[in-house]
């Protein structure tokens, strides 16, 4: 429990949500994908959305509303990770400011993780399919959401062709309002 309470202190400590890594059966997010125009926010409702779609292995959710396309962990990911920081790993031997330290920590992560990487439609130019993987596109000619890993694999791989392609369509169509 001092290597995972070591490991969460550590993520308080980045500037950004860069990474996330909590024992060998839980999700490691990496990600520099929340330049502007990305921007961290609440986590959706997917019964709000246009259209959501979750990769293969279950881990992530990639959504669309009416104004933005946003990335968040699934809620099967969400919650098994709050259910593990809750109640795993709990060491007799910890003393009361190593127990006040992780409290502090895990509600940290918690926080965290109760948030989606998202970007308006508005800033983004298309979303393509392109060789197995979503590609988004920003109004500038940047990449969005290019480098986002969850457990060393790329996200954008892991949408079924089926799903990114209705994905696409389906932006298209948002965006299409919003000229």
């Amino acid at each position: 429990m001092k290597t995972v309470l070591l490991t969460l202190l550590g993520l308080t400590l980045l500037p950004a949500p860069g990474a996330f890594a909590h024992g060998n059966d839980l999700c490691r997010l990496n990600t520099s994908c929340c330049d502007a125009p990305v921007r961290w926010a609440q986590r959706h409702d997917t019964r709000g959305t246009r259209i959501a779609i979750t990769g293969a292995d279950g881990d992530a959710l990639l959504l669309l509303t009416d104004d933005v396309v946003a990335m968040q962990l699934s809620e099967r990911t969400f919650h098994k990770i709050k259910r593990e920081l809750r109640h795993g790993g709990d060491d007799a031997e910890d003393n009361p400011f190593a127990q006040a330290i992780k409290t502090a920590v895990m509600a940290s992560v918690s926080s965290l993780l109760n948030h989606s990487a998202e970007c308006p439609i508005r800033d983004l130019k298309d979303v393509d399919y392109r060789q197995g993987r979503l590609v988004f596109t920003s109004e500038d000619g940047g990449r969005v959401f290019d480098h986002v890993n969850v457990n060393d694999e790329d996200v954008m791989r892991t949408f079924s062709e089926d799903d990114a392609r209705l994905f696409v369509r389906e932006f298209r169509r948002a965006k299409s309002r919003t000229r």
